[in-house]
């Protein structure tokens, strides 16, 4: 569910990494790195300025590929880097491995002063990082409010597009939540509904925040708030699915449909039931969201699964191919499989990870389900995709009641896996724990048989 670009705070990480190297070099670093650059790095002006009466070059790079003005940057020595901006230091530099540029730098640490300077000395706006992204793009998603306005003021593209998910400016800074920024550039027209990869809108970056202030900010713009990803996800989904009731409470009153379906059929609803946010679907429950069989499964509701499976398709396959009957026995609804049993759940279907409902039972430690299960024809001796039969399965949890209630379901004792391994082996291999020596015994006496 999560859109947020992974790498938002990259630049950042970045910059922290260089700083480090910065003092650290490798075995064929000259004494000039250790020197010069480090004191760049700290704000030792009085050794950089003296290094470059003595003939240093103010643009030289160490052996990492930065310059002076790169490590004062990195080092977050405002001071020193104006200095060297002032003394001469090319401006639109870029620094080895993150590509970026002094601009880049400052804007990703909130330096405003040297920001200023820059754009005073005709430092380039549109210039892009490594992976597309603009200043502006780096002061919205580190939340820089300064920054940005000096930035936008300067005339940077609102619009301008990231390589990586062809993020907005607007996108990063609905994305942390920064109401002020969002403010800044909807004033000079960003594009309220600009899509990215996947088509992912502001207003979700905003949503799967909790960003109630930029929601309404947005909404306010004109935003779609029904807008769907390419799989069919509205901004309604990614607050339900992340949790934030109050910007669920906020796209609702602002009008988002409560019901909207995504390509797997599932709704806000679904969704934060899915995602254990009961608070959030009991909400939508109710404020006008109706359950389907899924919903209704995912928070246990027996009544409403029992009116709801009669006309349902009880084996439609959501993600993974996960069916209600696996959801069901994963939450350990033991008397919602009953009734998912009775309407004709398959009971041996798999997940595409190859799992059982009865695997899935024992996988999270549902006693009562794995017996249901047993009790209506589930098969004990079914195999995984590595010749595991439930019997190796209830070992690896290290449950005798599973090891006992297998054996009584006649699961084969003697069955190998992919390995030739029986469950006995499994146990003999395990580490020692609270139950290994009983389980052992148990099997040594099936075998025995």
């Amino acid at each position: 569910m999560n859109i947020r670009i992974a790498s938002r705070c990259k630049a950042m990480v970045a910059c922290m990494l260089l700083a480090t190297v910065l003092c650290v070099g490798s075995g064929h670093t000259q004494a000039l790195d250790s020197d010069i650059w480090c004191a760049a790095q700290t704000g030792d002006a009085k050794t950089v300025f003296n290094a470059l009466q003595n003939g240093v070059d103010i643009d030289a790079k160490n052996s990492t590929g930065l310059t002076l003005l790169n490590a004062a940057l990195t080092g977050g020595q405002s001071e020193l880097a104006m200095k060297l901006i002032k003394a001469g230091a090319d401006i639109n530099i870029i620094a080895p491995l993150i590509e970026m540029t002094p601009l880049h730098i400052a804007s990703t640490k909130g330096m405003e002063e040297v920001v200023s300077l820059l754009l005073s000395k005709g430092a380039d706006l549109s210039v892009r990082d490594k992976t597309g992204e603009t200043p502006l793009h780096l002061a919205a998603s580190h939340s820089q409010v300064g920054v940005a306005a000096l930035l936008i003021s300067s005339g940077a593209n609102v619009d301008a597009k990231e390589d990586l998910m062809d993020l907005s400016p607007l996108h990063c800074a609905a994305g942390v939540c920064k109401a002020e920024i969002v403010k800044m550039l909807l004033a000079k027209k960003a594009t309220v509904d600009s899509l990215g990869k996947d088509k992912v809108t502001p207003l979700m970056f905003a949503a799967e925040g909790g960003c109630d202030s930029a929601i309404r900010l947005l909404v306010a713009a004109g935003a779609n708030l029904n807008a769907m990803t390419s799989d069919g996800v509205t901004a309604l989904h990614f607050a339900a699915g992340s949790g934030h009731l109050s910007a669920v409470q906020a796209l609702v009153a602002a009008d988002a449909r409560i019901d909207a379906k995504d390509r797997l059929g599932g709704t806000p609803l679904t969704v934060a039931f899915m995602e254990d946010h009961k608070a959030v679907g009991m909400w939508l429950l109710s404020n006008g969201a109706k359950h389907d069989l899924l919903s209704a499964v995912l928070v246990g509701d027996e009544t409403a699964v029992s009116r709801l499976a009669s006309g349902s398709n009880v084996n439609a396959a959501y993600e993974y191919k996960y069916m209600v009957l696996h959801y069901a026995v994963q939450k350990g609804y033991t008397g919602v499989v009953r009734r998912l049993i009775a309407t004709g759940a398959d009971i041996e279907a798999r997940t595409d990870f190859g799992d059982t409902p009865l695997l899935i039972a024992e996988l999270h430690d549902h006693w009562d389900t794995a017996s249901v299960l047993l009790t209506h024809g589930a098969n004990p001796n079914i195999r995984t995709s590595t010749g595991a039969t439930p019997l190796h399965y209830a070992v690896s949890t290290g449950n005798p009641g599973f090891v006992r209630l297998l054996l009584l379901k006649h699961a084969d004792v003697q069955a190998r896996d992919e390995d030739g391994r029986t469950a006995l082996d499994w146990a003999e291999a395990d580490k020692p724990n609270r139950y290994r020596t009983e389980i052992i015994r148990i099997l040594r006496v099936a075998m025995e048989k």
